[in-house]
Order: structure tokens, then C-alpha cells, then sequence
């Protein structure tokens, strides 16, 4: 398994910290490895997500993740049971969002992927450290992008 983390506190209130994760179309400022939307289907507090990716800059396959949310506190993004994609790598994002008072908010962000073998020897060596990397830029720039007013 390979993971990257980041934290940020973001001088933005709680409630649009977590909206702007789950406006894809805003978030794919952020998170560059999000390279095509191609639906989204909620039903409460869950929702699957279709998208093309890339991981390090090259295409990924479009894959079918599943979100849930705890609103204004949690959101969890999972590779969807019975995929192609999940066959091959499981994954696993999540967001936290403490609200600080004073419009502040601490947003830590992690995602994980577990290839399976051989994909798991293949790749996960050359994904390591820019995923580790990665994943605490992409938090900076929500961070930016957030007190900006994006």
C-alpha cells in the first residue's frame, strides 16, 4: 500500500472548506490527478462518482468510486467492490474538516491505494513518493484556492 497525507489550516469557515471538496468542478483545481467528471449520482449522504483520472500526469483508467459524508466533518472516497478497478487497486480518501472558530478550519486529507499483485510491484514503487508529495500539495492548493474566494 502507498499513501500521501497533507494538512492545512484554511482561513475559510468549515462549511466552505467541505462544499468546495464536493463541488468536483471546483475541486478539480486541487486535485490534478481528477481529469474528467463524467457523472455523479447522489442518494443522501452517498453518492458514486464516475472519472477519468491521471497519476503523475498520465492517463488512468475512468474508475466508479463511492462517497460518504458526515456533513462539515467527514467525507470518504472508496474505490467501488465489483470494478475492474477495484480488482486491480483498492482505494481509499478521506477528509476531516475541524472547525477552529473565527472562520478557520484544519482540513487533513489522506488516500491510499493498495495495488494488488503484480501491478502492486509494477507501480507502487514509482508512484511512492509522488503520491506522498502529491497529496500535500493538492491540500495547499484547496488552501489557496479556498482564501483566494475561488
Amino acid at each position: 500500500m502507498i499513501a500521501g497525507e497533507g494538512t492545512e489550516i484554511i482561513e475559510r469557515p468549515v462549511e466552505d472548506c467541505w462544499g468546495f471538496v464536493l463541488d468536483f468542478e471546483r475541486y478539480m483545481r486541487a486535485d490534478t490527478k481528477i481529469a474528467r467528471v463524467d457523472w455523479i449520482r447522489w442518494d443522501g449522504d452517498r453518492a458514486e462518482i464516475r472519472y477519468a483520472g491521471k497519476l503523475r500526469g498520465l492517463p488512468a483508467s475512468t474508475t466508479v468510486q463511492v462517497i460518504d459524508v458526515q456533513p462539515h466533518r467527514r467525507i470518504d472516497v472508496r474505490s467501488k467492490p465489483g470494478t475492474p478497478q477495484h480488482a486491480a487497486c483498492r482505494f481509499h480518501g478521506w477528509f476531516t474538516f475541524d472547525d477552529l472558530g473565527d472562520g478557520r478550519t484544519r482540513v487533513t486529507h489522506r488516500e491510499e491505494f493498495d495495488f494488488r499483485p503484480p501491478l502492486r510491484w509494477l507501480v507502487e514503487p514509482r508512484l511512492r513518493d509522488w503520491l506522498a508529495e502529491d497529496t500535500r500539495h493538492e491540500v495547499t492548493r484547496m488552501k489557496e484556492l479556498l482564501e483566494a474566494g475561488a
